[in-house]
C-alpha cells in the first residue's frame, strides 16, 4: 500500500523517522551568518555597517548557490521578480536606488537561502539558535548576578577594539540600561524574542526531531525567551501555547479545549496585571495615541496608525524607501517601530499579501489545517508590532519555503517514542 505524504493526523505514531544526514558544517556557518546578518550589530560594525553587510552576505550566499546548482532546483524566482518590479516602482516615485537595491538584495538573500537550504531550513535554524540561547543564558546568568557589568573588560574593553560599542559583543549583547533583560546576540531583548519564538515553532513543526531532542531544545528555548522579558514576546508565547496544543492533539474534546483557552486567557490576565513591563508599557502607549502627546508617532501603535494613513495614498505599492516625498524627517523615521505596518507601508498591499498568503501556505504545508496555519500567522505576527523583523532575509525567507518544500519530506509532529517503537519485529 502507498503511504500518502501527508498524515491525516499529526498524532499517527506510525510514521516513520528517516535517518537524516548530519548538518553540513558549511551549512551551519551559512545560517549562523544569516542570523547575525539579521540582527547583530556588532558583526555589521566590523564591516562598516549593515549596508556592507548586506552586500557581502548577498554575494556570499549567490555564489554559494551558483557552486550548487547541479543539486539543487531554484524555484520562488517570481517571488523576488514581483518585488524587484515594485523596487522599480518605488524608484519611479523617488526612492533611492541604494535603498531599493538594498531591499532587493535582502530578498534575494532570503531567496537563496530557502533554496539552498529547503528542508533543512527549520532543523539549521534550531540548531543555532539552540547554542546562541546556550551562549546567552551563560552570559545573562552573570549579568544577573552583577558580575558582569557595563564596566567589565570583556564588555568595555574588547568590543572597542573591533570597532564596537561597550557593551556589545559578537557571542552577547548586554543591555546597558537593564541588564537583567537578555539581548542574545541582537539588538534589543524585543529582537531576541522574535527570534526565539520562530525558533520554537520551527522546532514544531521540523518532524525529524526525536522528541527527547525537542523537549530539551524547548526547554532551553523557553528560559531564553522569559529572559527577555519582552512584551510581544510574552504575549506571542502564549498564542504559541495555543497553536501547540492544537497542532499535536488528534482530536480535542470540547471540555478541554475550553480549559486550555481559559487556562491561556487566566494566564495572559495574571502576567498583564503582574508585570510592568506589559501592563503599565501598554496602557502607556495606548494613551500616547489617545493623546496624540509629543512624539506619539514614535509608539509602537502610534507608528501603526501614522503607517495606515499614510500607506492608504498609495495602498497597492506602497512608498518603498521614499520617505522624503510623504514628509517624514530622518528623526521620525528612525523611530518608526512597528514591524508590520511598516512592511505594508513599504510594499503596499500586493507585497503585504504575497508575503502573508505565502507564509499561512506555509503553515498549510505542515499542518494541513487553515484555521491552525492562521493562528500560526497570528504568533509570527506578533513580534512583528514591536521590530521590523520584514526588513531583514530570516523573516523574508518564510515566504519562500511554502513553494520549494518537498511534502514527501514532512513528518507532522514530533512525538514520545512508544515501546513499539523499539520492539524488534517477530
Amino acid at each position: 500500500m502507498t503511504q500518502s505524504p501527508i498524515p491525516e493526523s499529526p498524532l499517527q505514531l506510525d510514521q516513520p523517522r528517516p535517518e537524516l544526514a548530519p548538518l553540513k558544517k558549511s551549512d551551519v556557518f551559512l545560517m549562523t551568518l544569516l542570523i547575525y546578518s539579521s540582527g547583530n550589530n556588532g558583526i555589521a560594525s566590523i564591516v562598516g555597517g549593515g549596508q556592507n553587510l548586506t552586500v557581502i552576505c548577498f554575494f556570499i550566499f549567490l555564489i554559494t548557490i551558483l557552486f550548487r546548482l547541479k543539486t539543487i532546483k531554484i524555484r520562488g524566482i517570481w517571488i523576488l521578480l514581483i518585488f524587484f518590479l515594485l523596487e522599480i516602482l518605488h524608484c519611479l516615485m523617488g526612492s533611492p536606488i541604494l535603498t531599493s537595491t538594498g531591499a532587493i538584495m535582502r530578498i534575494g538573500i532570503a531567496c537563496f537561502v530557502a533554496n539552498l537550504f529547503s528542508n533543512d531550513f527549520f532543523r539549521l535554524f534550531t540548531t543555532v539558535m539552540v547554542w546562541i540561547t546556550k551562549i546567552s543564558l551563560f552570559f545573562w546568568l552573570f549579568s544577573v548576578t552583577g558580575l558582569l557589568t557595563p564596566d567589565t573588560p570583556v564588555f568595555c574593553e574588547i568590543p572597542t577594539l573591533f570597532n564596537l560599542v561597550p557593551g556589545e559583543f559578537l557571542f552577547y549583547k548586554l543591555h546597558l540600561a537593564v541588564p537583567w533583560r537578555n539581548c542574545g546576540i541582537f539588538w534589543e531583548p524585543g529582537a531576541y524574542a522574535g527570534y526565539l519564538i520562530l525558533a520554537m515553532i520551527f522546532l514544531v513543526l521540523d518532524a525529524h526531531a526525536s522528541f527527547s531532542a525537542y523537549k530539551k531544545n524547548f526547554f532551553i528555548l523557553t528560559i531564553g525567551l522569559l529572559s527577555t522579558l519582552s512584551t510581544t514576546g510574552y504575549i506571542a508565547f502564549l498564542f504559541f501555547l495555543l497553536f501547540l496544543y492544537l497542532f499535536i492533539a488528534k482530536k480535542i474534546p470540547f471540555g478541554l479545549g475550553v480549559l486550555v483557552v481559559a487556562g491561556c486567557a487566566i494566564m495572559a490576565y495574571y502576567s498583564f496585571i503582574t508585570f510592568d513591563f506589559l501592563n503599565t508599557k501598554i496602557l502607556r502607549e495606548f494613551n500616547a495615541v489617545e493623546d496624540q502627546s509629543y512624539n506619539w508617532e514614535l509608539t509602537r501603535f502610534g507608528s501603526m496608525i501614522f503607517d495606515l494613513e499614510l500607506w492608504w495614498k498609495h495602498p497597492l505599492a506602497g512608498y518603498g524607501g521614499n520617505y522624503e516625498t510623504i514628509g517624514i524627517d530622518i528623526d521620525l523615521r528612525g523611530g518608526m517601530g512597528n514591524g508590520m505596518s511598516d512592511f505594508l507601508l513599504k510594499n503596499g498591499a500586493i507585497g503585504f499579501l504575497l508575503y502573508f498568503y505565502s507564509v499561512w501556505k506555509l503553515f498549510m504545508t505542515y499542518t494541513g489545517r487553515s484555521l491552525l496555519s492562521l493562528l500560526g500567522v497570528a504568533v509570527i505576527s506578533i513580534p512583528l508590532q514591536g521590530e521590523c523583523f520584514l526588513a531583514f532575509p530570516i523573516y523574508l525567507s518564510l515566504m519562500f519555503l511554502p513553494y520549494m518544500t518537498s511534502q514527501e519530506s514532512i513528518i507532522h509532529a514530533p512525538l514520545p517514542e512508544t515501546k513499539a517503537e523499539h520492539e524488534t519485529p517477530v
